[in-house]
């Protein structure tokens, strides 16, 4: 078993980029990646730029630069095809690491390689490797693509390990630094991902990388447990798990498992997760899953039994390293149709209320929250405790227990082009959906309320600014 050495390889520039859908212009590249520099992630890949294709070489090389001169920790990595035309461009965006790929398993050499030969592939991929440490290249990944399907049911007669064999082989003799087996199929569960890192662990004593795609939803766990047994040193990840067709491991959901259960260290700052998580939706308007461990679903509690734990230590269903990294010691407590007395209580702490009144708050709050088949907002529930008991609540005690209020910002504008308004109001802070309107307002704004909110919008439409009127939800 080699020694457990982490070095997170984030793939979102590159891998991420073959997601249907996702663009990055170089505005994004650099703030995304400086998010994961300053993340700590050590290794961050970006896509070769191709001028024949519209890039633009020189504004993504300043880009990362830029990048480098605040984070020279982070190593930026472009990955190639094993084409000496390729590689040429890729030395012109002067990055530290560079991986070339080819296919090696027959069906993909038949059909994506014009029915290329093993030798072939194997000249190839070695003339790559060797032009990349001629090039000055201090890192040099040679991807062998396809290689799980030489451990599956799906592997091809002449996809036997003897040629699997020859080719690592080759690659290490040819001077690569990290030699990478990716899953790109999806095919494998976890047995056959351990043995295939057996495998090449046994031919090559070069750092190997874990690249498994997530068809069957396996790559999480393939990954962390190639990581675990420390058979791979380069995991790689994205954020969402973006990538081609299903995608790949989940850049939160990796790293946090190696830090928080395995006690491995990634050299990655654990707290940061939330903030690159919310600056990469704001910046590409890609929402973070409701299913997503960092979304705001993930800390909200519904059920009446669990309330009445997460009130008194949420630990017992939140794990502490959790708990304090990702949700900042608060667990949002759903206040609906399934109302918990233990919540209402626990909120009206302290004001003299007989039990009666509590129980005809709690019955009046789950009644109103179904009839409008619907959580009931900060507001509500506060007039509904008014209505009933004359106590006014303070909002950020409901808001402690019932998650932060949200309010809705209306907009007169002076006549003008407000798309540019609009991308300039998309990236405050806490700013979920900002609309273009026709009628009596021209922009509405959705944000979680905060008194700095209304601050930061009058200060980028700034003179243009007929009229605002913020209308608070809960």
């Amino acid at each position: 078993m080699r020694k457990k050495d982490v070095k997170i390889l984030d793939t979102t520039l590159r891998e991420g980029e073959l997601n249907s859908g996702v663009y990055f212009t170089t505005n994004k590249i650099e703030t995304i990646g400086s998010s994961l520099a300053k993340l700590g992630t050590p290794r961050i890949e970006v896509s070769v730029v191709y001028p024949q294709r519209g890039g633009n070489i020189k504004e993504i090389k300043k880009a990362l630069d830029n990048i480098q001169g605040s984070y020279p920790k982070s190593m930026f990595i472009v990955q190639c095809r094993a084409l000496q035309q390729d590689i040429e461009i890729a030395q012109q965006m002067e990055t530290t690491g560079c991986g070339v790929y080819i296919a090696i398993s027959k069906i993909h050499r038949m059909n994506k390689l014009g029915g290329i030969s093993v030798e072939d592939t194997i000249s190839r991929l070695s003339d790559a490797i060797s032009s990349l440490k001629e090039q000055g290249f201090a890192y040099r990944r040679a991807v062998l693509e396809d290689a799980s399907r030489f451990f599956s049911q799906y592997k091809a007669k002449e996809d036997n390990l003897d040629i699997l064999k020859k080719i690592i082989k080759a690659v290490d003799e040819a001077g690569a630094t990290t030699i990478s087996l990716p899953d790109t199929a999806g095919l494998l569960e976890e047995s056959n991902a351990l043995k295939m890192l057996q495998f090449a662990s046994e031919i090559t004593e070069k750092e190997l990388s874990a690249h498994f795609h997530n068809d069957y939803g396996n790559a999480l766990s393939n990954t962390k447990n190639v990581i675990k047994e420390g058979l791979a040193v380069e995991p790689h990840v994205s954020v969402f798990g973006l990538g081609a067709g299903a995608g790949i491991s989940d850049h939160y959901e990796l790293s946090a498992n190696l830090m928080d259960n395995l006690d491995i260290e990634t050299g990655e700052n654990r707290s940061y997760f939330k903030t690159l998580y919310k600056k990469f939706q704001e910046v590409t308007k890609i929402p973070i899953p409701w299913n997503h461990p960092l979304s705001d679903f993930a800390r909200t509690e519904k059920a009446g039994t669990h309330q009445a734990q997460q009130l008194i230590d949420p630990e017992g269903y939140v794990p502490k390293k959790k708990l304090y990294n990702d949700f900042d010691n608060q667990i949002i407590l759903d206040v609906g149709r399934s109302s918990s007395g233990h919540l209402i209580k626990k909120m009206l702490e302290g004001y003299d209320l007989d039990d009666q009144t509590i129980l005809d708050i709690i019955t009046l709050i789950s009644r109103r929250s179904t009839l409008f088949n619907r959580k009931l907002y900060n507001i509500e529930i506060k007039n509904l405790v008014k209505d009933i008991s004359n106590i006014n609540l303070p909002t950020a005690l409901i808001s402690q227990y019932i998650g932060p209020e949200k309010a809705f910002y209306l907009l007169k504008v002076k006549p003008q082009n407000t798309s540019e308004i609009t991308e300039k109001l998309e990236k405050i802070n806490g700013a979920i959906r900002v609309l273009e309107t026709y009628g009596n307002f021209d922009i509405i704004i959705e944000a979680y309320n905060d008194k700095n909110t209304q601050k930061a919008i009058e200060n980028i439409v700034g003179e243009n600014i007929v009229e605002i009127s913020p209308l608070i939800v809960g």
